[in-house]
Formats: structure tokens, sequence, C-alpha cells
């Protein structure tokens, strides 16, 4: 266990800070633009409802760590399930993590090739953000909730005054009129916002192992993920506020434009500020689907040591983010209808069907 760096453990309140960065992460830019195509001017009420519905995640991921406290998820797949169907479980979550990191890494070198630096080789601009990231998981996971307790705060103070700094340009009729959304528009707008960005909270299952004291857990975790959906609803009524529904529903980076027409300063756009917001949220939920994969894979295999998979896990992630998609629009349209399908069986079943075996077995040995 010492591979796992269990001597390095998690605050709640650092958990609580990686937790909001996490679900910020790639949401922050494409949310508000597949919420506002499925709900226009409603999108607010999925995104609220994703919310909540992320409860069927956290709930059991948060009691299985206390029932198995010095167990990772792979390790307590494996005693709860039998040793076949346990690694079968933990090479899903492995692909899931590697996966999820891919398309993130994805979002993020697109959205530099197509706002800021359309000439730089997408290898150069992974590099720029797997460097940091790198160095931080080799230093052990403790050093993860260092860095989000001193930076998520002032980045999350930032976003706040780039939406005060925007009120000047927004007018409430943008988002008029409220609730015409029928049934199945909002309910699929609410599996989308569980999908992504929610339920991929799935993977703090891997960090719940080093948090000092696991009883209050749940809480963390939910406090986290509503404080991330007040960011993203901030967020979301700031651009359609900004923009309205036919401008949010027709441009990618929709949250991105209205920075662009405002003056901050000596700074002409507030775009900047924004890089600056999402470069911290996607470093965070990279960095934990990277130690997801590492210490799934070292646990696939009885290895007591993460940190010789970390460079290889880089180079399999850059790799698969390039294979992904062919371009922007096959990338969004993917997370908008094919990811909700793909990942709720895995963010929500997985967990679920785990605790009530667990149980079951638990019930049995009393």
């Amino acid at each position: 266990m010492g591979g796992l760096d269990v001597e390095q453990k998690l605050s709640k309140t650092q958990l609580l800070w990686i937790v909001i960065s996490f679900n910020l992460g790639s949401a922050i830019l494409l949310l508000p633009g597949i919420l506002v195509n499925t709900a226009a001017q409603d999108a607010w009420i999925p995104l609220t409802l994703g919310a909540f519905l992320s409860l069927l995640v956290l709930l059991p991921i948060s009691k299985l760590s206390c029932l198995y406290p010095n167990l990772s998820f792979v390790q307590y797949s494996e005693k709860i399930m039998g040793k076949l169907l346990g690694k079968m479980i933990g090479v899903i979550w492995c692909w899931f993590a590697m996966h999820l990191g891919s398309l993130v890494v994805r979002n993020f070198t697109d959205f530099f090739n197509l706002t800021m630096l359309p000439n730089t080789p997408t290898l150069a601009i992974s590099a720029l953000l797997f460097i940091p990231i790198i160095l931080a998981l080799y230093q052990g996971i403790g050093s993860l909730g260092i860095l989000a307790q001193a930076i998520s705060p002032f980045v999350l103070i930032l976003f706040v005054g780039i939406t005060f700094n925007m009120l000047p340009n927004m007018s409430s009729e943008r988002i008029l009129p409220l609730f015409e959304q029928d049934l199945m528009h909002i309910t699929w707008g609410s599996i989308q916002a569980l999908s992504f960005p929610f339920g991929e909270s799935i993977l703090f299952a891997s960090l719940l192992l080093f948090v000092k004291n696991k009883s209050g857990c749940s809480k963390v975790l939910i406090k986290g993920v509503l404080i991330a959906a007040a960011l993203l609803l901030l967020g979301l009524v700031r651009t359609l506020l900004a923009l309205g529904v036919d401008e949010t529903q027709r441009l990618y980076f929709a949250v991105l434009e209205p920075s662009r027409r405002e003056a901050f300063g000596f700074v002409r756009g507030l775009e900047i500020f924004i890089i600056v917001n999402w470069f911290n949220f996607a470093f965070f939920k990279i960095a934990v689907c990277l130690y997801a994969f590492c210490q799934g894979v070292s646990n696939l295999i009885n290895s007591d040591r993460y940190k010789p998979f970390i460079i290889p896990a880089v180079i399999i992630m850059i790799s698969l983010s390039k294979l992904s998609y062919e371009n922007i629009v096959q990338e969004v349209n993917a997370a908008a209808v094919l990811w909700p399908v793909y990942a709720v069986p895995i963010e929500v079943l997985l967990p679920l069907s785990l605790l009530a075996v667990a149980m079951i077995r638990k019930a049995r040995e009393n």
C-alpha cells in the first residue's frame, strides 16, 4: 500500500476544492452550449436537476469508502464481486478514467488551437498542461490537494469578478420566456448534465482512500458538486443574458464570447481571464483522471507503486486524445449525444451495484 501514498492524506477542505475544480473542468466551456441546444432558455433546469441526480453517484462511493476505508475502488471491487468480476470492473474503471482524461485533453488542445494558438502543434499545447500535472503527481496526491486549496479560491473569485464586469451588456429579455420546454427535453438535458460533468465524480473513489476522516466524505462531495453547479449555472445564465439563445446555440465556446466584447483595465477582452480559469480547472480534472488510471492499473497487477505508470499513461492519453475526433463538430456532438448513453451506466450503475452487493454481503456476515 506504500506505493499508493497512503501516508499522504487529503484534508476535507482540500478534497472540496479538488471536487469543485474537477466538476468545472471542461464543463465551464462546453456545457452551456450543450444544454442550451437541448433546453434553450430553460437550460438552467436540467443543469440543476443533473447536479441533484449526482447523489446516485456520490452517496454510493462515499458509503463504499466507509465500508472499506483502507482499500481503493479496484481493490474493494475485487473484495465485493470476487477476483474475476472485480478485475473486469477494474478494467472498466481504468478505461473510463483514461478515456475521460483523453477527452478533456482534446477539449483543451482544440480550445487553444481555435481561439489563441492556431498554428501551434497540439503536442506543444499538451506539454504545457501535462508538465505541471506530472510534477504534482510524482510528489504524491497530497500535493494536488495543497495546490487546489491554494489556487482554486482565487480563480473562483476571478470567475465571479468577470461576471460582474459583464453586467452592463446583459439583458433579462434574452432569457425569456421561461418554462417553455417540454418534459422530454428537460429530462434529456438532466441526463446530459449528470453524465457531464457531475457523474464523472465517480473517479473521486480513487481519492477517498486518502481522506483523513471518511465519516463526512459524502457531505464534502455533495457540497463540492453543488458549488460547482452554482458556478456553472452562473456561467450559463451570464452567457444567455449576454448573447441570447440563438447565439449561444451557434457558438462552440459560447461562454468565452461575451468576454471578448469587454474592456478590462488595459486589456481589450476578458478572454485571457477565462482562459486562466479554465487552465486551472482542466489541470485538476486531467490530474484526477490520470491518477485514477495509474492507481487502478497498479491495483490490477497487484503492484504497490503507481508512479511508474504516470509517463506511459500520459503518452497513451495524449495519443488517444488525437484519435478521439476528427473535428470540433464531432467533439461537441459526441459530448451532447453519445457521452450520456455511454457514461451514465458506468457512473451510476457501477457504484450502485457494488454498494448493493456489499450491503448484502455485510448483512449475511452479521
